[in-house]
């Protein structure tokens, strides 16, 4: 089983990512995204092999409760899909980078 997470699964960008890696059972896949209610819809869409997190990656509290709630898991691949201010949240993220063995960034500038 590969594990992997994706930062910002509700985006376009995001949901096609993870209807894709869906696709393959051998992926067990971790989503976030900030906004609940997009979310909870998703949820409906998917098998048992996601695991959904309403998560704001510009709340410090929130990053760190997160990732402890996900440090079990050992990521394998880590996908974050980041708007213009994306920087500061992967300097945050690569703190974590002992749970999470490689990081593909998509950067959309504004």
């Amino acid at each position: 089983m590969k594990n992997n997470l994706i930062i910002g699964a509700t985006g376009f960008i995001g949901q096609h990512l993870l209807s894709e890696l869906n696709k393959d059972n051998e992926n067990y896949i971790i989503a976030t995204g900030r906004n609940v209610n997009k979310i909870n819809e998703m949820k409906l869409k998917f098998n048992n092999n996601v695991s959904f997190f309403a998560v704001d990656f510009n709340v410090d509290t929130e990053i760190n409760i997160f990732f402890e709630k996900i440090k079990e898991y050992n990521i394998d691949c880590a996908y974050l899909l980041l708007w213009g201010g994306g920087i500061q949240l992967l300097l945050k993220i690569t703190l974590y980078n002992s749970i999470i063995q490689k990081f593909v960034v998509i950067l959309q500038q504004n």
